[in-house]
Parts: C-alpha cells; sequence; structure tokens
C-alpha cells in the first residue's frame, strides 16, 4: 500500500520535471470507467488503457499520488495523479455531485512525466482539471462506451498553489514492450534533440548531391565512387564478364551467317 509522505522540497528536481502530458479517467452514467484524456504518443498507439492499470485502486482525495511505470524494454514513466469526484457543474447538471445511481462518479486526473516529477500542488491539478474539463463533459454527456479518447500535448502547469501530500506506490511492472509499439519505434521526447549523423563506412561514401548513387540504391553502383578496392574489383569483373558476354554474341551470329550463304 502507498505510504503518504509529507513533500521534501530540498530533494524535489527541477521545475522542469513537473512538465508532462495531461490526462484523465472517468465514467458516466450508463458506461464503466474510460480513459477519457491521454498522451498524445499513447493515444496514438492505441496503448492509453495502461492508464487504467496504473492508476488503479483505493485512494484518499486529499493525497496526490506516484507511480513509475516501467515495462520490458527501456521505457520509464511516471504517473502522478489525484482522485475526485466529479461535480455537476463540470458536465452541465444543477447537481452538487454527476452521479450513476446513488453513487458519486470517481474522477481520476493527472500527468504522464518523462522524468520524477516534483512535489505537486494544488494549482497543477487545478491547471490539469481545466485542461480535461471540456473532453470530459463531452464524454460524460455522450455516455457511450465508443466515444473516442481526447490526446494531450505535453506542457509545462503553472508552479504555484499550496504543495500537496504525496503517496509513492510500487513501480508498476509491465510485460509490454511500449517502446517498440510506439510510432517510429521511439519514447516520447518533448524536448529538442541534436541533429542525429549517421557514420557510414570509407569504403561506401555517398554523394549528398546524388541521392541515387551509392551501395543499396537501386541496385546501382558506380566504380568512380567506390572507394574499396574490393568494390571496385568486382565492378570491373562485371564489366569484363559483360563485354566477353557481348563478344561471344556477335561471334555466334557472324557464324550462323556464314553458314547460311
Amino acid at each position: 500500500m502507498p505510504r503518504p509522505d509529507a513533500p521534501d522540497p530540498s530533494v524535489a528536481p527541477s521545475p522542469a520535471g513537473a512538465s508532462g502530458w495531461p490526462f484523465a479517467i472517468t465514467r458516466s452514467v450508463d458506461t464503466g470507467f474510460h480513459v477519457v484524456v491521454a498522451p498524445d504518443f499513447l493515444v496514438s498507439c492505441n496503448l492509453h488503457h495502461l492508464l487504467s492499470d496504473v492508476a488503479a485502486g483505493q485512494a484518499a482525495e486529499d493525497t496526490a499520488y506516484l507511480r513509475e511505470y516501467r515495462d520490458r524494454g527501456n521505457l520509464r514513466l511516471w504517473v502522478l495523479y489525484k482522485v475526485s469526484h466529479l461535480r455537476g457543474a463540470d458536465v452541465g447538471l444543477d447537481s452538487e455531485y454527476a452521479l450513476h445511481g446513488s453513487r458519486r462518479t470517481p474522477l481520476v486526473e493527472g500527468m504522464v512525466c518523462l522524468d520524477r516529477p516534483q512535489p505537486p500542488t494544488d494549482g497543477l491539478f487545478d491547471w490539469v482539471h481545466e485542461v480535461c474539463a471540456a473532453p470530459v463533459k463531452a464524454f460524460f454527456t455522450a455516455d457511450s462506451d465508443d466515444h473516442p479518447v481526447s490526446s494531450s500535448a505535453y506542457a509545462e502547469p503553472p508552479a504555484t498553489g499550496t504543495a500537496l501530500r504525496v503517496a509513492e506506490a510500487d513501480p508498476y511492472r509491465s510485460e509490454r514492450n511500449l517502446q517498440a509499439a510506439l510510432p517510429g519505434r521511439r519514447p516520447p521526447s518533448a524536448r529538442p534533440s541534436p541533429p542525429v549523423t549517421r557514420a557510414v563506412p570509407a569504403g561506401h561514401r555517398q554523394d549528398a548531391a546524388d541521392p541515387g548513387t551509392g551501395p543499396g540504391r537501386h541496385g546501382r553502383v558506380e566504380a568512380g565512387r567506390c572507394r574499396d578496392p574490393r568494390c571496385a574489383a568486382r565492378v570491373r569483373r562485371a564489366r569484363g564478364i559483360a563485354v566477353a558476354s557481348v563478344a561471344l554474341g556477335l561471334a555466334a551470329v557472324l557464324i550462323v551467317l556464314l553458314l547460311c550463304e
């Protein structure tokens, strides 16, 4: 079970550690629980449902929860969330709470972060609530299991408000290789990365001005551009065989013509 601990600002990472993707999970009158808002990189590969597994379990309303997600690959994510109840005003109702039957409707809201986030504030969750308000209202009003999941973009919430108590749960370990399922097989990256220069073997250099040349480009190999002695020898041997074949063909034609006279 998670152990609530008071935030310790002295060991908190830099403010950039709080940056991430907002998400929200709730239910409507006739549906079960659904991930309503999720990070765009999870929605794009239809893996947003893992948030339900990471944030599952009993939770107190006055506590924020932090859990690390670890998969079978190299990708690690931090899920920071808080549980409250959906209010009538959130979905256009006059009642204090949005009910399903006689029960209040739980609402899980939080952030998915690439790095361990700093201790959260109530201002952070107010911001997440505002970002997710319209999609949550649309989902509750539609009351349909087929309602699409809304994508959230990477953002940095305001660092205002009062620090909340944080309960850190044990890491969630998955047998899924999330990174392999992502588009392009790359982990989510919201920060600018330096350009990547690929090393090319010295014997297979390619002229950048001519993308049609070089090994592996439509089967074309030009001896003038190949600096590997073995490569050049293979080209010369292939040319010699081609010339010999042409000569033999011409000789055969001449022999046939002489025999027919």
